[in-house]
């Protein structure tokens, strides 16, 4: 150590290649390891398929058997790994762990190898099943990107981002004249002992987390409000009817109508013949008989059942109902039920989306 530049004693940087900085011993690295108490990739969430300046450690698709890592930079358990250059790596598409779409959803990763006193990326087949992942080795280990495997083909399309990100730690901030720190990341967290609340790095600025979370306290139950508003049923609104032939039980009581409750819509009412002696399974098969108002119509066909009453007969039968996106409704009826049905009931619900 004779040929290198002592440190000031009271003054210490490092790493370093020239200098003082050269010099680090075994109490310098545990000093800076042990601010690496997070695991994960340097660099910040984005698209599935990350955008140029976002690719650290991510795979492209080469070929059904090979993918290439790009480079990047990570922190396992104080270690610190860097690609420099891409990678390719060779995928096994053997094996077993298909679903019934013949496909395999395995996961690349990035393991610490502390018995080789290194870093290896590693293919945990099947690694991803059910929508949760499993990591045979974590916590020395980080997913970076998800490969479906399709079974005798092997890899068709880029991988799916699954990278763990490094983050800063919350900052503490103090001042009661504004923050002189320097400029925040968007999503940074703070902690304003001043004001005794959580800030949140905004556009280059420190924000309440208020005005970024809804779980603050306050705008917490606000948005509690608007969700139990939003649940709370509305009027019930008459449908039409799209043929004279039918009209409503009775219009007292028994008006087909719908109201709201969040996405949930409920039905009710019946409708009779208008003429004496028509037969409703006459008069509405195969047609649109009543029109459901619009913000009341499905964003997909859905089916119901409804319960049409005999004239001469105390028995009931249950009959299909369908309302399509427009909104229209058909009640279908089947041969072999009586030709007399003189009124359809409807009692319900359907999701909008």
């Amino acid at each position: 150590m004779a040929d290198l530049e002592n440190p000031d004693p009271n003054e210490h940087s490092w790493p370093f290649a020239t200098g003082a900085g050269r010099v680090v011993t075994a109490e310098n690295w545990e000093t800076m390891a042990s601010t690496w108490q997070l695991n994960g990739v340097r660099g910040m969430p984005g698209p599935e398929v990350p955008v140029t300046g976002n690719r650290g450690l991510y795979a492209t698709r080469l070929s059904n058997t090979q993918i290439e890592i790009q480079p990047g930079v990570a922190h396992i358990g104080g270690h610190f790994f860097e690609l420099r250059y891409p990678k390719t790596f060779d995928l096994d598409i053997t094996g077993a762990g298909f679903d019934g779409t013949n496909i395999r959803r395995d996961l690349l990763t990035l393991r610490l190898d502390r018995a080789e006193s290194t870093f290896r990326f590693v293919q945990v087949k099947g690694g991803i099943g059910a929508g949760t992942m499993t990591l045979p080795a974590a916590p020395d280990e980080l997913p970076l990107v998800q490969i479906d495997i399709t079974g005798g083909v092997g890899l068709t399309g880029d991988p799916a981002d699954r990278r763990w990100f490094l983050s800063r730690q919350v900052r503490p901030i103090k001042g009661p004249y504004g923050f002189l720190h320097p400029v925040p990341a968007n999503g940074e967290l703070g902690v304003d002992y001043h004001n005794n609340y959580l800030v949140v790095g905004s556009n280059g600025l420190w924000v309440p987390a208020s005005q970024v979370f809804n779980n603050d306290p306050n705008p917490a139950t606000v948005d509690a409000i608007a969700k139990v508003n939003a649940l709370t049923p509305g009027v019930w609104t008459d449908a039409t009817f799209l043929t004279s032939s039918v009209t409503h039980a009775n219009t007292t009581t028994a008006k087909v109508q719908v109201y709201k409750a969040g996405n949930v819509v409920h039905i009710r009412g019946g409708m009779v013949a208008t003429s004496a002696g028509t037969a409703l399974n006459t008069t509405i098969a195969k047609t649109d008989v009543i029109s459901i108002p619009a913000g009341f119509r499905p964003d997909r066909p859905v089916y119901l059942t409804c319960v049409a009453f005999e004239s001469d007969t105390p028995s009931i039968s249950t009959l299909a109902v369908k309302i399509f996106t427009t909104g229209a409704l058909q009640i279908y009826t089947p041969s072999t039920l009586r030709s007399n049905i003189t009124r359809v009931d409807f009692t319900g619900t359907y999701n909008l989306v």
